[in-house]
């Protein structure tokens, strides 16, 4: 295990000879996460963060180092901008980490123009981007709790929700084409301060996460959903509910 000095000091080492060894290729490498924040522990992972220019040969990695996990997350110049000027699904991760980063090689001014070629994406890209991926979000994980209660199979019952709960967080964080800096529980109070949000979703949300037994989850999670539904009706974004089996080779 490693104390906060000495994972600050792994992150600083690795940084320095990443910037020895690829030169200016290596545009910039960053510290990200708890390490970053201070609010690590001795069982905390360390992530970095770096960004080359295309010809760089160095690629992402990931390691265990006295007993804790160590990633480095590499990505092109050019995969990240066109990431985040023509979003992904990546693009809230992506600009969590950035709006966050501690520049630790490189030049960390480049941030900043990374942040505003992120926010400067056009409207019309995040909405055709939910509509492409919306039906494989949420609506099956919803399913999921339900039949798990039909079912009265309360294992696979708590990874459904949170399944719910990490892609209804990303749906609205592109949504409102904003991003949250925390995982888990906390990524999902992040989002609560979101204009557009299901109604009752900073109640509705971190309650599901937490409930415990059918009684709890169902009522909440069927609450949560058809609130979801309203808000994607509201924004032009429901996806079809097919009807009839001929309508579905259009599709194809």
């Amino acid at each position: 295990m490693l104390d906060q000095d000495n994972r600050y000091y792994l992150a600083l080492r690795l940084a320095q000879s990443l910037s020895e060894r690829y030169g200016n290729g290596l545009l910039l490498c960053g510290l990200f996460g708890s390490a970053m924040r201070g609010t690590d522990t001795p069982w905390s992972d360390l992530e970095l963060f770096c960004v080359t220019d295309d010809p760089c040969p160095l690629k992402s990695a990931s390691f265990i180092y006295h007993g804790i996990f160590v990633g480095v997350t590499v990505k092109k110049k050019g995969e990240l901008e066109r990431a985040l000027s023509n979003p992904t699904m990546d693009w809230p991760v992506l600009m969590g980490i950035l709006s966050v980063i501690e520049p630790l090689a490189g030049d960390g001014d480049l941030v900043t123009k990374w942040i505003e070629t992120g926010e400067s994406a056009p409207e019309e890209r995040f909405r055709a981007l939910l509509k492409r991926n919306l039906p494989k979000l949420v609506f099956e994980s919803y399913g999921r709790i339900r039949s798990c209660e039909v079912r009265e199979n309360e294992n696979d019952l708590y990874p459904a929700v949170y399944e719910i709960c990490f892609e209804m967080n990303r749906v609205i964080c592109l949504l409102n084409r904003r991003w949250v800096t925390h995982d888990y529980h906390q990524g999902v109070v992040d989002a609560c301060d979101f204009p557009l949000l299901p109604k009752g979703y900073a109640e509705l949300a971190p309650a599901l996460w937490r409930a415990r037994g059918f009684s709890e989850v169902v009522p909440l999670a069927e609450r949560l959903f058809n609130a979801y539904l309203v808000l994607l009706r509201e924004a032009g974004l429901l996806p079809w509910d097919y009807r009839d089996p001929a309508e579905l080779d259009e599709l194809f």
